[in-house]
């Protein structure tokens, strides 16, 4: 299941999965990346890993797609989960970004957000 958490940054998409997504979870994603993509020429993801337990196959391969769609879109993806298969999801991931991608622990969601809000691929 994806929920999208209300932020006061306005170029801040967070998003919480906790279970199994599937296909249709990635689908009701796709409106909201679109809106961020149309209102901002880049945006900052926070992915929060709550309960996370990886996707269905059809829901990897949607969640493939759309992330090849909005690629360029996002500057930075914050990954914040609780699990070491996570952490290594992320870094496997990362080559594959056009934005920075980085891994924070269930306690350092300050950092994340901290981290979003810097500006420039050098920070």
């Amino acid at each position: 299941m994806l929920n999208i958490i209300e932020t006061t940054q306005p170029d801040l998409l967070h998003v919480q999965a906790s279970g199994k997504l599937e296909e249709a979870d990635i689908e009701r994603l796709r409106p909201e990346l679109a809106r961020m993509a149309k209102a901002h020429d880049t945006f900052a993801l926070l992915f929060d890993m709550r309960d996370f337990n990886g996707w269905t196959l059809k829901g990897m391969w949607e969640d493939f797609k759309t992330d090849n769609d909005y690629n360029q879109s996002v500057r930075k993806t914050a990954l914040v989960g609780d699990k070491q298969w996570q952490e290594w999801m992320t870094q496997l991931s990362a080559p594959f970004a056009e934005g920075e991608v980085k891994y924070f622990a269930r306690g350092e969601m300050n950092e994340a957000h901290a981290w979003l809000r810097e500006t420039g691929r050098d920070s």
